[in-house]
């Protein structure tokens, strides 16, 4: 994500982002607040390449960013393919990193996804038995919204 941060005449143009280029706000300075910090930043990120070869023939590549996420033991992680980097996948929330055993935490799974908005236009979760379904998409019409910042969330 890249946020062009420009003054002119007294007013604060906020320009790009990874889902909509254009001009996300104009105002004047005194207005003007800058949300740069998430409550919940993920404890690792990996860098992945998975090769699956059938003999000596290479059939696919997996190439991919791995987000790991704690919180009071409980585990989420978020995989987004670079291939498709607009949007990511998410699994969770578990007990823990090594027993994968499904837990309810809504409070950990929403300051995950609001970390994940600021980063991408789409957010899907693999749901058992139902396949993966989109919790979330930013729609070109959409104004930025305090939900994707730190301010805007109150456990």
């Amino acid at each position: 994500m890249w946020i062009n941060k420009t003054v002119s005449a007294g007013l604060l143009v906020l320009m790009g982002c990874a889902s909509d280029p254009a001009v996300l706000w104009t105002g004047p300075v005194d207005d003007a607040s800058l949300c740069e910090a998430d409550l919940l930043p993920p404890i690792e990120i990996e860098h992945k390449v998975e090769d699956l070869y059938f003999g000596d023939a290479l059939q696919q590549r997996y190439n991919y960013l791995l987000y790991h996420f704690e919180r009071n033991g409980n585990y989420i992680s978020a995989r987004a393919y670079l291939d498709e980097a607009n949007k990511v996948a998410i699994y969770g929330p578990y007990e823990s990193k090594v027993t994968r055993v499904k837990t309810t935490d809504d409070d950990f799974q929403v300051l995950v996804v609001a970390y994940l908005k600021r980063r991408f236009s789409k957010i899907d979760t693999l749901n058992e038995g139902a396949g993966y379904q989109t919790l979330w998409e930013h729609k070109l019409d959409d104004k930025p919204s305090l939900e994707l910042c730190d301010r805007a969330y109150q456990p």
